[in-house]
């Protein structure tokens, strides 16, 4: 059979198709998230590593006006090219059921978003297709700077990166007895230095975020029964459950498929195991797409006439739920009567009447980032996230507060204070008010100088708090004499906030980067706490200033 006819076939619909949906749907918000990232290249962000941001700014270079395919365009490459490379590792024998399969996978029809889980399954697939060649001694050395790159690129790509590389490993022990694992490995760290420099610089923020401070939350077996469920629709539609039965059930022989069988078991029972932490998204698994395809078509193709003609029908029956919710991105013919999807329809209008209602003054979202983030992509207007302690951290912790500072702002609440005038978009209340000469102190770090770890309940108990400037000296809290800055702490209990606490201790210039005594009043009641110490200014909720200190009350 000619091979050529239906490859080309497939592969020239797919990117028509792709061009097309990314450009006639409006962005969700973590791409209008990641866009923000992209006008301001760094080696890293608050969330992610930076391969998402520089795919979206070379996108925004070859189409040089601003919309939504220019923030995807690099994304429809890197997705046509993560199909390629899966049928490249699995050299299917029935190239249509690999299409058809293929077609109906919901993780690579998301794959136009312009989301960092993109280029880390591309990269994945790399990397999983050039691993022979070092795991046949024959071709070692030559692999070595291809996978250093590779590897360098997986974890650029998204931290989760790190599980392939280590499953891998594990599947291959071996290996580290060759002075080329080595090699790889140092060679790797070399191209990821700047962004671990980066880390450094930014007092390892990511890692903080991502392994402490993400989940605080004690076990909800919804977390586990939302994880379990979507994994085999979004793998194969239909034919999910099949496809994972059939990878478990292959047999393992060569190197390359226990080292698939290793991935995949390692990647879901990780999470797994993550969803007594927290919640688990459904696309961070995505990784384990290769693993799946590799090893179920093996099974596939040993049974091919019992196993076929099923799969085709339920990868029709997935086609078909896939391109009515394909076209909902693009139109929402429900006509709003279901409210599905708030994000991702008349999004320009929602930042038109923003832009109306705030007068053209700067707009500012409190604890939104992705729709700040948003707000700028469709108005042209700079915008920010003013975070708070029933918030989280974000790349706006880092960045563009000092952009605002003095100056008369737009803030939209993230609730409906009843004292506050409100208006109605997309179904949405939002209430705000106008604020001149506004400041805000989310710089500002506030660090004990000792260990809470362990308190009596019920009682003061009196420290050391170091207040350091993070902007290079250029807060001011005399600035505006009618929004005074306190310091405040609250208590969190199973993520709850069960007290808020403002101090008289009134915050002047002479305070910065000096060190005051400070009172805090434990819980009654025993039990494990966080603890984040704040500055309240005017009638602003109190800003995100401290790490989360977890304590014990006994």
């Amino acid at each position: 059979m000619n091979l050529r006819l239906p490859r080309y076939i497939f592969y020239i619909i797919w990117v028509l198709v792709s061009i097309i949906q990314a450009s006639f749907t409006e962005l969700f918000h973590d791409e209008a998230y990641y866009w923000k990232f992209s006008q301001e290249l760094a080696w890293g962000y608050f969330d992610h590593p930076p391969i998402i941001a520089i795919l979206i700014r070379i996108g925004n270079i070859i189409i040089p006006f601003q919309n939504e395919l220019s923030v995807r365009l690099l994304m429809i490459v890197l997705n046509t090219g993560t199909i390629y490379m899966v049928e490249k590792i699995v050299n299917p024998k029935n190239l249509w059921l690999f299409y058809a399969l293929a077609c109906s996978t919901v993780f690579f029809h998301i794959g136009f978003l312009a989301i960092p889980d993109t280029p880390l399954l591309f990269f994945t697939a790399l990397f999983f297709y050039y691993l022979p060649l070092y795991l046949e001694k024959e071709y070692e050395n030559k692999s070595i700077l291809i996978l250093s790159v590779i590897i360098s690129l997986l974890l650029y790509s998204k931290y989760h990166g790190i599980l392939v590389i280590f499953f891998t490993i594990v599947a291959n022990s071996g290996i580290v007895k060759r002075k080329s694992f080595y090699m790889i490995v140092l060679l790797s760290l070399v191209l990821y230095m700047p962004h671990i420099y980066w880390q450094y610089q930014n007092d390892f923020v990511s890692l903080k975020y991502h392994l402490f401070d993400r989940s605080l939350n004690s076990y909800s077996i919804s977390n586990t029964i939302e994880y379990l469920f979507p994994q085999l629709i979004v793998i194969g539609g239909l034919s999910g459950v099949l496809l994972f039965y059939f990878s478990i059930k292959h047999k393992s022989i060569t190197a390359i498929e226990n080292t698939f069988k290793w991935n995949l078991t390692g990647i879901l029972i990780f999470f797994l195991a993550m969803t007594f932490k927290g919640r688990v998204e459904t696309n961070w698994t995505s990784i384990a797409l290769v693993p799946i395809f590799a090893l179920s078509f093996k099974y596939i193709e040993t049974n091919a006439n019992k196993i076929s003609s099923l799969l085709y029908k339920l990868s029709f029956i997935s086609i078909g739920f896939i391109i009515i919710l394909r076209t909902y991105l693009i139109y929402d013919f429900t006509n709003d009567a279901f409210h599905l999807n708030p994000e991702i329809h008349k999004q320009k209008i929602w930042a038109n009447q923003i832009k109306e209602a705030s007068k053209g003054e700067h707009v500012i979202f409190m604890n939104s980032f992705q729709k700040a983030a948003k707000y700028e992509f469709y108005s042209g207007i700079p915008s920010y996230s003013l975070n708070n302690v029933w918030g989280r951290k974000n790349q706006f912790s880092l960045k563009f507060e000092e952009d605002f500072i003095g100056k008369r702002i737009f803030l939209i609440y993230n609730n409906r204070p009843k004292e506050l005038d409100s208006f109605n978009i997309n179904n949405e209340w939002l209430s705000y008010r106008f604020i001149d000469n506004f400041v805000s102190y989310s710089k500002i770090k506030l660090i004990p100088d000792t260990s809470l770890r362990y308190l009596e309940k019920n009682k003061d108990v009196t420290f050391k708090l170091f207040i350091r400037d993070n902007i290079l000296n250029q807060s001011d809290f005399e600035i505006n004499k009618s929004f005074p800055s306190y310091l405040s702490y609250q208590f969190f209990y199973q993520n709850e906030m069960i007290s808020n606490t403002q101090t008289p201790i009134l915050l002047s210039n002479d305070m910065m980067n000096g060190v005051v005594d400070f009172r805090v009043h434990t819980p009654e009641k025993e039990g494990n706490y966080v603890l984040n110490i704040s500055i309240s200014t005017g009638y602003l909720p109190p800003t995100i200033n401290s790490d989360n200190i977890k304590i014990t009350v006994q």
